[in-house]
């Protein structure tokens, strides 16, 4: 069953922003320059090399493995899925 764009950003907002990231990330990876990648505002703030090595594992070690035990339980009461859309008589997350 499908939902329509409103439906579908009220139960998950963020998912707009998710489906985006890859085409955003592969166009700063193409068009900066490698002093681009490395340049940091600050001694202790992170480049942008450093925040796309960041998402990169953050996405195979945490988030992917997180979505794919959501999917995998069919979003059964006790995840943040059935939740999050206020499914089995949950009550929905703000924000979510």
């Amino acid at each position: 069953m499908s939902m329509s764009p409103s439906r579908a950003e009220y139960a998950l907002p963020g998912l707009a922003v998710l489906e985006q990231s890859p085409i955003i990330i592969e166009k700063i990876v193409h068009l900066a320059s490698d002093e681009q990648m490395h340049w940091k505002p600050a001694a202790d703030r992170w480049s942008i090399g450093e925040v796309l090595g960041h998402l990169a594992e953050v996405e195979v070690m945490g988030f992917r493995e997180r979505v794919e035990k959501m999917r995998a339980s069919g979003g059964s009461r006790g995840d943040g899925l059935s939740r999050a859309r206020g499914e089995n008589g949950g009550e929905r997350i703000a924000g979510a």
